[in-house]
């Protein structure tokens, strides 16, 4: 049950957190928002780190999976904004929102196999997410949405081909990255392996950006926009928090599920504060994912 009580938490501070980068990004470029959010989360929590005096283990597995999550992450991301650049929100985010499915996977594969009704209760989150995502205005990622705009390319077979594969490895990498900051947070604890990837993370996309000569200038932006690059930093790096504290549990894959149907509170204040419709089909998610949600909370109990 707590490993649910934790994928509810980790899904409102990621959509919380999504919904002021949808506002941000729109400003000042997706790219620079998740710079900015990166190093919010890596400035706090080193401060907080240095200030109880967290001692930094270096065992060599968790080490990996340390350094694995933060680059995976920064991959991850930057190759759903390529995608959407490219195509259709329509055809790139159900593909994104479809990685709990890996999750799922390896903890087959580690044994931790789920019986029928938690098996048709992920099944239900998982198509709920993809129906959500489907008719989304705007991206739903853990790093916040892209401006709202169409594609500048033709569709073409081989602009489609891109647009699939560029989704595809966004979902697949990004489904690493949540395995391997999980792995890690059992290793060690959540705090040292959020510290630690978000720190990889951040510097490997400054990097990157910085080889693409990009002006990473978000310090210099005007209070408004500094605020809430900060609360998006500080809602971002919470919710993986409980997405890590999830992974100590007995089913860290219940905790990643549910911790992916963030889009649907990205949608709801989307709707709420911006007076945006929800869609039929979008409706259609909510209540299997609600659904979903209550059947594990009902197992685990």
């Amino acid at each position: 049950m707590i490993a649910v009580f934790f994928g509810v938490g980790s899904a409102i501070s990621l959509g919380i957190a999504d919904y002021l980068a949808n506002r941000n990004s729109v400003r000042i470029g997706a790219d620079r928002t998740l710079c900015g959010m990166l190093a919010v989360g890596t400035v706090g929590l080193s401060l907080l780190g240095i200030a109880t005096g967290t001692s930094i283990p270096l065992e060599p597995v968790a080490v990996a999976y340390v350094l694995i999550h933060g680059v995976c992450l920064a991959l991850a991301l930057l190759t759903f904004f390529a995608a959407l650049a490219r195509g259709p929100v329509s055809v790139v985010a159900p593909i994104v929102g479809a990685h709990p499915v890996i999750v799922v996977a390896f903890a087959v594969v580690s044994g931790r196999t789920p019986d029928l009704a938690e098996s048709a209760a992920i099944a239900a989150i998982i198509v709920g997410v993809v129906l959500i995502g489907a008719v989304t205005p705007g991206p739903q990622t853990e790093s916040g949405p892209a401006p709202k705009q169409r594609s500048v390319l033709p569709p073409t077979p081989r602009v489609t081909g891109s647009i699939l594969v560029l989704a595809g490895f966004a979902s697949v990498v990004y489904a690493i990255a949540v395995i391997t900051g999980q792995e890690a947070s059992a290793r060690t604890d959540g705090f040292v392996a959020l510290w630690m990837g978000r720190t990889v993370g951040f510097l490997f996309l400054l990097a990157l950006l910085l080889l693409r000569r990009r002006d990473v200038y978000f310090w210099r932006l005007p209070a408004q926009r500094q605020g809430i690059i900060v609360a998006h930093g500080f809602l971002d790096t919470f919710g993986f928090f409980l997405l890590f504290a999830g992974g100590m549990t007995r089913n860290p894959e219940f905790t990643a599920v549910i911790s992916s149907t963030f889009s649907v509170v990205t949608v709801i204040l989307a709707c709420v504060l911006l007076g945006e419709r929800m869609a039929r089909l979008q409706i259609f998610g909510l209540v299997l994912i609600v659904s979903g949600v209550a059947m594990l909370g009902y197992a685990g109990a």
